[in-house]
C-alpha cells in the first residue's frame, strides 16, 4: 500500500506539546510503498528516526527493508538545512482511505484532530523524494 507522509515544523512551539493554536508549516513531504498493516504511528516512529538519525548511522539504528532509500530520504532532508522533526512538530501519514495527524510527545506521538493552522513553504512546494519512492509535491 502506498503511504504519503507530511512533515510540518511548528513555528510556535518546539519542543513543547502541540496545540490547536500553533502555526505549522508545511517542511518536508515522501511516499513509500509499504506493508498494509503499517500504522500510521510506526511510520511517524520511523519518520523521525530518519530525520534525527545522523545517516552514517542509518543501517545500524534505524533498520528497514530498504536502507539505501531511507539514507536517500534522510539526506534530502538535510540538504535542505531543515532542523531535525521535534516535540510539537506534526506528521500527515495518508493512505488511499485514510488520513492521520500525528503530533510529536516527549515519548511517542498522539493523534489530533486536523489543523487549522497549517501554511505550505514559502516556495509554495516542499521538498520531495525519489528512487523507489514515489515523487510527489504538495502545498
Amino acid at each position: 500500500m502506498m503511504f504519503h507522509v507530511t512533515v510540518y515544523h511548528n513555528a510556535d512551539g518546539q519542543f513543547t506539546s502541540f496545540r490547536r493554536e500553533h502555526q505549522l508549516l508545511a517542511a518536508f513531504a515522501f511516499s513509500r510503498a509499504l506493508p498494509q498493516n503499517t500504522t500510521a504511528e510506526e511510520l511517524a516512529e520511523w519518520t523521525f528516526c530518519l530525520f534525527n538519525i545522523d545517516p552514517d548511522m542509518l543501517v545500524d539504528s534505524c533498520p528497514t527493508l530498504d536502507t539505501a532509500s531511507a539514507f536517500e530520504l534522510a539526506c534530502r532532508y538535510r540538504l535542505q538545512r531543515l532542523r531535525s522533526l521535534s516535540v510539537g512538530d506534526v506528521v500527515r501519514v495518508r493512505t488511499p482511505t485514510v488520513v492521520c495527524w500525528l503530533a510529536c510527545d516527549g515519548l511517542g506521538w498522539s493523534a489530533i484532530a486536523p489543523p487549522s493552522n497549517v501554511h505550505a513553504a514559502s516556495d509554495s512546494t516542499i521538498s520531495t523524494t525519489s528512487g523507489s519512492d514515489q515523487q510527489r509535491t504538495e502545498p
